[in-house]
């Protein structure tokens, strides 16, 4: 990636850009191949991979979606040891329960001070002084 990703785009996020769906249009000017402006964390790449394996769309296209998707969002960002911590810090300061995937992202983007690309109630609780958030329309 030429120019430094400035947003972390969860599995929710890259989901609503495949499907099209409400908030689509946000995405895409993240993803934008030109811009170069998104990433993503190894545990949302994952979870999007399950997602289209499992999917009903032709090996072919599956093989064509995680083809455009890897090339518009590079190398999936790692989850390490400072992670870790970012994430134990950010449930400390958060309200209601979060899955530990998304705390994970979420910490994730704090840790390469990204915006974080969402539409999981999950992390509405992660206070935005501790982590500046997109959240994508409801469907």
């Amino acid at each position: 990636m030429g120019v430094k990703a400035t947003h972390l785009l969860d599995t929710s996020a890259i989901l609503v850009h495949l499907l099209r769906e409400n908030g689509s249009e946000t995405v895409e000017r993240c993803i934008a191949l030109d811009g170069g402006r998104a990433a993503v964390s190894i545990i949302s790449w994952v979870e999007f991979q399950l997602y289209i394996n499992r999917s009903d769309y032709p090996k072919a296209d599956r093989t064509r979606i995680i083809g455009f998707y890897r090339e518009a969002l590079g190398s999936p960002l790692p989850i390490d040891e400072e992670t870790g911590e970012t994430a134990v810090m950010l449930k400390a300061r958060t309200a209601g329960r979060i899955h530990f995937t998304d705390l994970l992202t979420a910490a994730c983007a704090k840790q390469h001070a990204m915006k974080l690309v969402y539409r999981d109630k999950h992390i509405e609780g992660i206070p935005e002084e501790m982590l500046i958030q997109v959240k994508l329309p409801a469907k």
